[in-house]
């Protein structure tokens, strides 16, 4: 069974799942063949990993199929109709929470048999249930769009005698917005996935495309859900630069903060940082914005519960907060959060914070051991800490270290170039190109080429420590 396609499927199952499916495998509803109860117990004592060696699984074949002498053809179907069946399984948890799926058929199906009042009693639950938005968004504007559509079916087979009070109802159909709703989150949200793409690999926006959704929203305008007008907003803050657009879109998210699940709020969230995190490279007064939709996100947690928080997000708070001289909060973000960070990562991400934290403590030998700890394949870690090392070394006045280390960083960049975003490759080469200028400043800078490299700093838009190499040239005063 290793390697195989039911064993991946059988090892992503909890406890309660596995019990879950005997449940269903026993019932005749689902399983009519004992061969597969069978399998599933003598699978019990394997669970989680499932793994078998080849006299375990010849023993667990000849037990389930009842045949004395072992035949992997056979071995092979048997796995493939448990996996079905596995699936089958998977289909129908999928179905009891968070969506609408169900009900859709159901009533579609009551109502062609004509049980309208029953029919009606259903969707009145229904709305009361969308109504405590107990469903994210897309799961939400999705229900809406079915029970708009059974609503005027309800209507239609309700007064067909009557044509007229058909039309009374008709005439005041919502469709088209309803379902614009539910095709401009979907969209806008693809939108801002492909502008933050294309900025990364900078390329030239279609700005055509989006236009063509941006004019569709203010035709059918105002829409019911916060949802949209939010997306709409920072849509527009990306595509025109805006800063007022990005303000009314995150005073509509303040707003229903409170009521809005913390699914969308996180994907909401997301696009704020982005727009803030472009902003800060050309402006250090967006920083201050950074920390607070920062601090938003950590102390909502919003984040999925199974993904858990992405190193990056913690990381990048921490940096920021660090940048704007709160060491107590990036102490106190790092204990409360890093155990939300997925085990494969944690404790890189733990070393790699507490090297900055340190670092921005003046604590240098510690912020070195830190480093040292470091053990990762993360590439994007690997840039991190070496950009730390560079800023010791500079700090320490080490020049000959500096100048070694930075020659194998430029390297490194070199070697990855072509497998890293082009906006992440610009932002260490310009680190690098910096922190060298820096150098040079030593022993005995010159004014002019001290202000030089100001200029050159607050001119960029790569904000990437800007801050701490100004302080350090100011410190050459």
């Amino acid at each position: 069974m290793e390697k195989t396609y039911l064993q991946q499927v059988l090892q992503i199952l909890n406890k309660q799942e596995w019990k879950l499916f005997g449940d269903f495998i026993a019932s005749p509803y689902f399983n009519k063949n004992e061969k597969f109860t069978r399998f599933y117990q003598n699978l019990t004592p394997y669970f989680p990993e499932f793994n078998l060696n080849e006299k375990e699984k010849t023993r667990i074949f000849t037990l389930t199929s009842k045949i004395k002498h072992y035949n992997d053809a056979a071995y092979r179907n048997l796995c493939s109709d448990f996996l079905i069946m596995m699936q089958e399984f998977i289909a129908q948890e999928a179905l009891k929470d968070g969506n609408t799926i169900k009900e859709h058929y159901l009533n579609l199906f009551l109502l062609q048999r004509n049980l309208l009042d029953l029919v009606e009693k259903n969707i009145k639950k229904i709305d009361a249930q969308l109504a405590k938005r107990q469903y994210n968004i897309e799961e939400q504007l999705k229900s809406a769009i079915w029970i708009n559509d059974i609503k005027i079916l309800h209507n239609i087979y309700s007064n067909r005698k009557s044509l007229q009070a058909s039309d009374v109802y008709m005439s005041n159909d919502k469709t088209h917005l309803i379902i614009t709703s539910w095709a401009l989150v979907r969209i806008y949200t693809s939108l801002l996935n492909y502008i933050k793409a294309t900025r990364s690999l900078n390329l030239p926006l279609d700005i055509k495309r989006i236009s063509a959704f941006i004019e569709l929203y203010e035709a059918l305008q105002p829409f019911p859900n916060p949802e949209v007008e939010m997306l709409y907003w920072l849509l527009k803050a990306n595509i025109e630069g805006d800063e007022h657009h990005f303000i009314k879109a995150i005073t509509v998210f303040k707003l229903n903060e409170n009521r809005l699940p913390n699914k969308y709020m996180e994907n909401i969230l997301i696009g704020l940082l982005d727009y803030a995190n472009t902003s800060v490279s050309h402006d250090e007064k967006w920083r201050a914005e950074l920390f607070k939709l920062y601090d938003l996100k950590l102390n909502k947690k919003l984040w999925t519960g199974a993904k858990g928080l992405s190193y990056s997000s913690l990381y990048n708070a921490i940096l920021n907060a660090l940048q704007m001289g709160e060491i107590v909060y990036a102490k106190k973000a790092l204990s409360e959060n890093i155990d939300a960070i997925a085990p494969n990562i944690k404790t890189s991400t733990l070393h790699l914070c507490n090297a900055w934290i340190n670092f921005f403590s003046s604590d240098y030998e510690l912020a070195h051991q830190q480093l040292v700890s470091v053990e990762t394949e993360n590439l994007m870690i690997k840039y991190e800490l070496r950009a730390l090392q560079s800023m010791i070394y500079l700090t320490k006045k080490e020049w000959d270290l500096l100048s070694a280390f930075l020659e194998s960083f430029r390297q490194f960049l070199m070697y990855n170039k072509s497998i890293v975003d082009k906006a992440t490759n610009d932002q260490f080469t310009h680190f690098i190109k910096q922190i060298s200028a820096i150098a040079k400043l030593h022993p005995s800078y010159k004014q002019k080429e001290r202000e030089k490299i100001v200029i050159a700093l607050n001119n960029s838009n790569q904000s990437y420590m800007r801050n701490w190499m100004l302080e350090k040239i100011n410190q050459l005063k």
